[in-house]
C-alpha cells in the first residue's frame, strides 16, 4: 500500500482546494514560518481518525475549518481527502484504490465517508488500527510527538510497545470484557440479594396464603351466620322503636314549660361565666408578663456575669502580654550583647585570616627563590659532569679498559637511582588507585542500598495507592447505596404526591370537582389539604371527622351554591362545603380546660392540629368539642366529666358518643389513609432530603479521596523517577569501577616492569664492580686527578640535595600554610553565619515584642468597652424591677375583681339547683327513653353500615327465612370467630403474593444461573487475553530494543543504547525506561542530553518501531529542526535507506533534507491568509 494523493478544502488555511499527488520515495513539503506547512500533516493525522483536537494545535473542534481573513470570508466546511493505493491488500478491505473522506460543519455536524459511503468514525479508526497508521501508531511523527516520547514516564512509554506489538485490540478486548465482568459480578451480586431476600419471602407467604384460604372458608360460613342473626336482631329492634316513641312524646309536653324556665337561668350563667373567663385570661397574661420580665431580669444578671467575667480575663491577658513583653525586651538586651562579642569575633578571625594569607605568600616567594637556586646548582652540577666525561675521554688512550669500567659504573648507578625513583612514584600509584577503587566501591554499595530503599519506598507509596483506591470504591459502593436509596424514597415520594395530586381516596364527587377548575368558584381545599396532623393522631382525627375530610372549604357561600350547580349539572355526586364567611363552630368553655390535663387525656381534637387560623370556623365546627384521649378506659372517665355535648375519640379511633354510645372495633381502609398518606409525604420528604445530604457528603469525602490519591500517585511516580535516577548513577558507579581497576591493573603491569628493571640495574652493577676491581691497579696513576674531580662533582651533588630538602621542606611548610589559610577562612564563614543568625534572632524578637504591645493596648480598648456595658446592664436591671413591682400591683386588683365575679356565678347556680331539682325527675324519664331510642337506632345504622360494608340492601334481610334461635346463632358465631381468632393476623393478599414471588425466583434463578455461566466465560477470556497480549509483548519488545540498539549505533556512528522494563516479571503492566550513551559519554538521564541528542534517540527509537512495524507510509513534520548538520547527514542517509522500501513525506526547512528528496511541494501564504501549494520534481 502506498499514499496517493491528498485533498484539501477548507481545512486550517487551505481556504481553497488543494491537491498533493505522492510517488514513491520522499516528498518533502517546505516554505516559511507560518505559511501553514505543518497544516497537511494535521489534516493527515486528521483525516485518519484523530479526535483530540489538541493534537491538531486546536482548542475547539471549529478551529480546523477556516475562520477568514480580512480579505476572505470564513468557511462553513472542512474536508479531507486521503487516498490510498490498496492495490496489496494492505488494508482489510475489499478495495484497490480506498479514499478516506472526513468533513465537519461550523454547526458541530461532522461526515465520514469510506470510498463516498458514508460511515462512522469508529469505523475508520478500526480500519487503520494495529496497522500503525492509527491514531496511536507512529506513522505521523511530530516534534512535540519526539519530545513526549522522550519526557513520557516509563509506564506511559510502555504505551508505545503495545502500539508497536499490535496488541491494542487485545487491551481494548480486555477492557470490554472487565467491564463486563465488573457489571456481570454487580449483576449477581443484585441478582444473588433479590433472590435471597424472595427466597426469604417465599416460606413466610405460602404459610400465609394457606392460612388466608382458611380464613376465606371461615368468613364465608361466618357471613351467613351473621346475616341470620342480624335478621332476627333487626325485626326486635322495629318493635322496640315503636313503643320508645310513643312513651318519649307523652313525656316531652311535659317537660316543655320547665325546660324554657331552665334555658333562661342557663343562659344567664354563661353571661357570667364568660366574664370570668375573660377575668381569667386577663389574669393569666399579667402573670405572663410578671414571668417575661423575670426572665429578663435574670438574663441581665447573667449578662452582668458574663461581663465580669470578661473583664477578669482581660486583666489576666494584660498581666500575661505585659510579662511576656518583658521576657522580650531581657532577650533583646541579651542577643544585642552577644551580636557585638559575635561582630568582635568575627574581626579577629577576619585579621588572622588576612595574616596567614601574608605568611602563605611570603612562603610561595622563598620556595620560588629555592627553586631558582637549586635549578643553578644543577646547571653547575651537569656542566661539571660534562667536563669531567670530556675529561676521561681526553686519557682514554693513557688508561686501560679498566677506565672504561668505572664510567660504565657511574651511569649505571645514575640509571638505578632513576629506577628506583619510577618504583616508588608507581608503588605511590597503584597506592592511590587502590584507594580510589576502595572509595568507588563504597559508592556504589551506597547506590545500591539506595536504590533498595527507593524501592521500598516505592512499595509503600503503591500501597498507599492501594489503600486509598479501596477507600475510594467503598465510597463509590456508599454512594451507589445513598442513590439507590434516594431514589427508591423519591419514588414513593412522587407516586404518593401522584396519587395525593389526583385526591386518590376521595369520593368520586370531590375528584371530579377539583379537575374540573370551574369558572368564578374559588376552592380552598378539602379539610385534609388545609390540616397537619401529628405522627401518631391520623386514625382519631380521621375517625372524628369521618366524611368531614372530604368536606370542601370555600370563602363564600356563593363558590359553594355555584359549585352545587355544577355538580347537578353533570351529574357528578354530591359534596359538603364549609363556606368560611358563613360557617360557626363552637369550642369548650374555658372552665373546661383543667381536664385537658388528666392522664391519658391529649386535649381538644382542634387544639393538636396545625393550620391556618382563617380554617378555625370550619374546624372548631367539625373538632370543636371533640377531645382526643389514649384509650377506651381514659375516654369513659372523660364522659363523665366534660358536658353532654362532648364527643370522645381515643387513638385507636374507638368512639364515645354524647348519649353515651360507643363505636369501636376495626377500621374500614377503605375509607382511611388520607391523613397517614399527607404524613407519609412530608416523612419521604425529609428522608429524602436527608439522603441528598448524605450523598453530597460522600461526594465531598470522594473528592478528597481522589485528591489524596492524586498527590500518592505523583509522589509515587517521583519516587520511581528517583529510584531510576539512583539505577543510572549506580551503573554509571559500576561502570566507573571497571575503568578504575582496569588503570590499576595498568599500574601494578608497569609497576613489575619497573622493578625487573631495576633487578637488572643491580645485577649489571655487580658485574661492573668486579671488572673494577681487577682493573683498579691500572689506572692508579690517573685516580687522584679523577677523585677530584668526582668530589667537586659529588660536592655539587650534595649540594643539590640539600637545596632539594630545603625547597621541599620549605613546600611542606607552604603546605600546612594554605591549609591554615583554608581553615581560617571556613572559621570567618562560620563567625559571619553566626553572626547573621544572631542578627536575624534579634530582629525577630524585635517584631514580636511590637505584636505584644499592640496586643496589649487591644486589650486596654476592650476593657473599657466592657466597662460600659457593665454600667449599661445595671440600669436595664434597676429599670426591669420597676416594672415588675407595677405589674404585681395590676395583678392583686385583677385578682379582687375575680373573687367578686365568682360570688355572683355561686348565686346563680343556686337558682339553677332550684329549677333543676324540679326537672330532673322529667328529664331523667327523657332521658331514658331518648336514650333507648338512640341505642335502637345505633344499633339499626349498625345494621345498616355492616349491609353497606357488605354491598347490601335491607331488603336482603327482610327476604332472609331464618328458623335457628338466635343463641344457637350466637353461638356458633363464637365458634367461628374463635376458629378466625386463633388465625391471628391474616394477609389476604398473600395468596397473588405468593404466586408472583414463586414466578418471579424461578426467572431469577434462571437469571442467576445465566450470570454465572457469562463470568466464568469472561474470566476465561481474560485469562487468553492476557496470555496472547503478553506472548506477543515479550517478542515484540526483544524484537524492539534489538532494532533501537543497532539504529542508535547507526545514527551515532558509536555509543549505546537499550530499552530496560521496569517490572520484567510482569510485562503487561511494566513500564519501559530508555538509556542512551552517545559515544565519548556516561549513560545519563535523557532530558540532561543535548537537543539534538534527544532528537536523534527519539528518531531512533521510532525508526526502530518502523522496522519492527513497517508501514507503508510516514509523514514527519520538522523532526529534524534540532539536529545539526553532522546528525542530520545521518540521518538523510539512513532516510534515504529506508525510502526504498517506504514512503515519506517530510514538512523541513533544513537544505539536506530538500536534497535527498524526490519531490517538492512549496507552501506559500498569500495576502489573504490563504496557504498556496506549488509542486516540483526533482527526479
Amino acid at each position: 500500500m502506498r499514499l496517493k494523493r491528498l485533498e484539501l478544502v477548507g481545512f486550517k488555511s487551505f481556504a481553497n482546494r488543494v491537491k498533493l499527488e505522492f510517488d514513491d520515495g520522499i516528498t518533502a513539503i517546505v516554505g516559511p514560518n507560518g505559511s501553514g506547512k505543518s497544516n497537511i500533516a494535521d489534516a493527515v493525522r486528521w483525516v485518519l481518525g484523530e479526535q483530540s483536537i489538541k493534537s491538531l494545535r486546536g482548542s475547539k473542534l471549529e478551529d480546523v475549518i477556516f475562520a477568514g481573513s480580512d480579505g476572505k470570508r470564513p468557511l462553513g466546511m472542512a474536508e479531507v481527502q486521503l487516498t490510498l493505493d490498496n492495490s496489496d491488500g494492505f488494508l482489510p478491505i475489499d478495495y484497490n484504490e480506498v479514499t478516506i473522506t472526513r468533513r465537519v460543519y461550523r454547526s458541530g455536524e461532522s461526515e465520514f465517508m469510506i470510498n463516498r459511503q458514508a460511515c462512522r468514525l469508529r469505523d475508520i479508526q478500526d480500519l487503520f488500527t494495529d496497522t500503525g497508521l492509527g491514531r496511536e501508531g507512529c506513522a505521523i511523527i511530530g516534534q512535540g510527538q519526539i519530545d513526549a516520547v522522550l519526557s513520557a514516564n516509563p509506564m506511559d512509554r510502555r504505551f508505545i510497545l503495545e502500539e508497536t506489538a499490535g496488541i491494542l485490540k487485545y487491551r481494548s478486548r480486555k477492557e470490554q470484557a472487565q467491564r463486563k465482568m465488573t457489571q456481570t459480578e454487580y449483576d449477581l451480586v443484585r441478582v444473588s440479594d433479590i433472590l435471597s431476600e424472595l427466597k426469604d419471602q417465599l416460606g413466610p407467604l405460602e404459610e400465609q396464603a394457606q392460612k388466608a384460604r382458611k380464613y376465606q372458608n371461615l368468613s364465608q360460613e361466618l357471613e351467613a351466620v351473621v346475616l341470620d342473626r342480624m335478621a332476627l336482631k333487626l325485626a326486635e329492634l322495629v318493635t322496640k322503636e315503636t313503643e320508645s316513641k310513643t312513651a318519649l312524646a307523652a313525656c316531652r309536653a311535659e317537660a316543655e314549660e320547665l325546660t324554657e324556665e331552665h334555658r333562661e337561668q342557663e343562659q344567664t350563667l354563661l353571661q357570667d361565666q364568660e366574664q370570668l373567663n375573660d377575668l381569667e385570661y386577663r389574669i393569666e397574661l399579667n402573670q405572663e408578663q410578671i414571668a417575661q420580665i423575670n426572665e429578663q431580669i435574670n438574663h441581665t444578671m447573667q449578662t452582668l456575669g458574663l461581663i465580669e467575667e470578661r473583664l477578669k480575663h482581660n486583666l489576666d491577658s494584660r498581666a500575661e502580654k505585659t510579662e511576656l513583653s518583658q521576657d522580650y525586651a531581657e532577650q533583646i538586651e541579651v542577643l544585642s550583647a552577644k551580636l557585638e562579642q559575635l561582630q568582635h569575633d568575627f574581626e579577629l578571625k577576619q585579621e588572622e585570616h588576612r595574616e596567614l594569607d601574608q605568611m602563605v605568600r611570603d612562603s610561595e616567594q622563598t620556595v620560588e627563590q629555592k627553586r631558582q637556586q637549586l635549578q643553578r646548582q644543577r646547571h653547575e652540577l651537569e656542566q661539571k659532569k660534562s667536563a669531567f666525561i670530556e675529561f676521561v675521554r681526553e686519557l682514554a688512550d693513557a688508561r686501560n679498559f679498566g677506565l672504561n669500567y668505572q664510567q660504565q659504573m657511574g651511569q649505571l648507578e645514575r640509571e638505578l637511582k632513576a629506577a628506583e625513583q619510577d618504583v616508588a612514584e608507581f608503588g605511590k600509584a597503584v597506592a592511590a588507585q587502590q584507594a580510589l577503587i576502595s572509595a568507588q566501591r563504597q559508592k556504589s554499595l551506597e547506590l545500591e542500598q539506595a536504590v533498595r530503599s527507593a524501592s521500598q519506598q516505592l512499595e509503600q507509596a503503591a500501597q498507599a495507592c492501594s489503600e486509598l483506591e479501596q477507600k475510594l470504591q467503598q465510597l463509590e459502593v456508599q454512594e451507589q447505596q445513598a442513590v439507590k436509596q434516594y431514589q427508591q424514597t423519591n419514588s414513593r415520594l412522587e407516586a404518593l404526591q401522584d396519587l395525593e395530586a389526583e385526591y386518590e381516596g376521595y369520593n368520586f364527587s370531590v375528584r371530579r370537582l377539583f379537575a374540573a377548575n370551574i369558572p368564578n368558584v374559588t376552592l380552598l381545599g378539602t379539610v385534609a389539604d388545609v390540616i397537619s396532623v401529628p405522627e401518631g393522631l391520623e386514625t382519631a382525627i380521621e375517625v372524628a371527622l369521618g366524611a368531614g375530610l372530604q368536606y370542601i372549604i370555600t370563602p363564600h357561600e356563593k363558590d359553594a351554591k355555584r359549585a352545587i350547580e355544577w355538580l347537578k349539572q353533570h351529574r357528578a355526586g354530591r359534596c359538603t362545603f364549609l363556606p368560611l364567611n358563613n360557617i360557626k363552630g363552637s369550642t369548650f368553655p374555658q372552665n373546661y380546660a383543667k381536664h385537658w390535663q388528666e392522664p391519658g387525656c391529649l386535649g381538644p381534637a382542634v387544639n393538636l392540629l396545625d393550620f391556618d387560623p382563617k380554617y378555625s370556623p370550619a374546624l372548631n365546627a367539625l373538632l370543636g368539642r371533640v377531645v382526643v384521649v389514649e384509650d377506651l378506659d381514659t375516654a369513659l372517665m372523660m364522659q363523665r366529666k366534660l358536658p353532654s355535648f362532648s364527643r370522645i375519640v381515643t387513638l385507636a379511633g374507638e368512639v364515645v358518643m354524647p348519649n353515651g354510645s360507643l363505636t369501636g372495633g376495626s377500621i374500614n381502609q377503605r375509607s382511611s389513609g388520607i391523613l397517614t398518606r399527607k404524613n407519609e409525604i412530608a416523612r419521604l420528604k425529609q428522608e429524602a432530603a436527608a439522603y441528598q445530604e448524605k450523598t453530597a457528603a460522600i461526594n465531598q469525602a470522594k473528592t478528597q479521596v481522589e485528591n489524596q490519591l492524586k498527590t500518592a500517585r505523583t509522589e509515587q511516580e517521583q519516587i520511581s523517577q528517583h529510584r531510576y535516577q539512583l539505577q543510572l548513577d549506580g551503573q554509571a558507579a559500576v561502570g566507573e569501577l571497571n575503568n578504575l581497576e582496569a588503570e590499576l591493573k595498568r599500574l601494578e603491569q608497569q609497576l613489575a616492569s619497573k622493578q625487573q628493571l631495576l633487578q637488572d640495574y643491580h645485577t649489571a652493577r655487580l658485574e661492573l664492580q668486579d671488572q673494577a676491581a681487577a682493573s683498579r691497579d691500572n689506572v692508579a696513576a690517573l685516580e687522584e686527578d679523577e677523585q677530584v674531580k668526582r668530589r667537586e662533582i659529588n660536592q655539587l651533588e650534595d649540594a643539590v640535595i640539600r637545596l632539594e630538602q630545603e625547597l621541599e621542606a620549605e613546600s611542606a611548610k607552604l603546605t600546612g600554610q594554605k591549609v591554615a589559610a583554608t581553615s581560617a577562612a571556613g572559621e570567618v564563614n562560620r563567625a559571619k553565619e553566626q553572626l547573621t543568625g544572631a542578627a536575624q534572632q534579634l530582629e525577630h524578637n524585635r517584631s514580636a515584642l511590637l505584636t505584644v504591645l499592640e496586643e496589649i493596648e487591644k486589650l486596654k480598648e476592650q476593657q473599657r468597652q466592657l466597662e460600659a456595658d457593665l454600667t449599661a446592664n445595671r440600669k436595664l436591671e434597676e429599670q426591669l424591677k420597676a416594672d415588675r413591682v407595677k405589674l404585681l400591683q395590676v395583678a392583686e386588683i385583677k385578682k379582687q375583681e375575680r373573687e367578686m365575679l365568682k360570688e355572683s356565678i355561686n348565686q346563680t347556680n343556686h337558682k339553677l339547683k332550684s329549677i333543676q331539682a324540679r326537672i330532673a325527675r322529667i328529664d331523667k324519664n327523657m332521658y331514658n327513653y331518648r336514650l333507648e331510642l338512640e341505642r335502637i337506632e345505633l344499633e339499626l345504622r349498625r345494621i345498616e353500615e355492616d349491609l353497606s360494608e357488605r354491598e347490601l340492601e335491607p331488603a336482603v334481610l327482610a327476604d332472609r327465612s331464618v328458623s335457628t334461635k338466635v343463641t344457637e346463632l350466637i353461638e356458633q358465631e363464637k365458634q367461628l370467630r374463635e376458629q378466625i381468632r386463633e388465625l391471628g393476623i391474616v394477609n389476604l393478599a398473600a395468596l397473588q403474593d405468593y404466586e408472583n414471588v414463586r414466578e418471579r425466583v424461578f426467572f431469577l434463578q434462571a437469571q442467576f444461573d445465566d450470570l454465572f455461566n457469562a463470568k466464568e466465560t469472561l474470566n476465561q477470556t481474560i485469562t487468553e487475553i492476557d496470555a496472547a497480549s503478553a506472548e506477543r509483548l515479550e517478542a515484540t519488545y526483544k524484537e524492539l530494543r534489538r532494532e533501537f540498539q543497532s539504529t542508535f549505533i547507526q545514527l551515532f556512528k558509536g555509543g549505546r543504547a537499550d530499552l530496560v522494563l521496569t517490572d520484567p516479571d510482569n510485562i503487561l503492566e511494566s513500564g519501559v525506561n530508555i538509556i542512551a550513551q552517545p559515544p565519548g559519554k556516561k549513560p545519563q538521564n535523557l532530558l540532561l542530553l543535548s537537543g539534538g541528542e534527544r532528537a536523534l534517540t527519539a528518531i531512533a527509537l521510532l525508526l526502530a518501531i518502523r522496522t519492527v512495524q513497517p508501514t507503508p507510509f510516514c509523514v514527519m513534520d520538522e523532526i529534524d529542526a534540532a539536529l545539526d548538520e553532522v546528525n542530520l547527514k545521518r540521518f538523510t542517509e539512513q532516510l534515504r535507506v529506508l525510502a526504498e522500501t517506504t514512503q515519506f513525506l517530510i514538512i523541513t526547512h533544513r537544505t539536506s533534507t530538500m536534497e535527498v528528496a524526490d519531490r517538492l511541494y512549496g507552501v506559500t501564504m498569500s495576502d489573504d491568509a490563504v496557504s498556496q501549494l506549488m509542486s516540483v520534481q526533482l527526479t
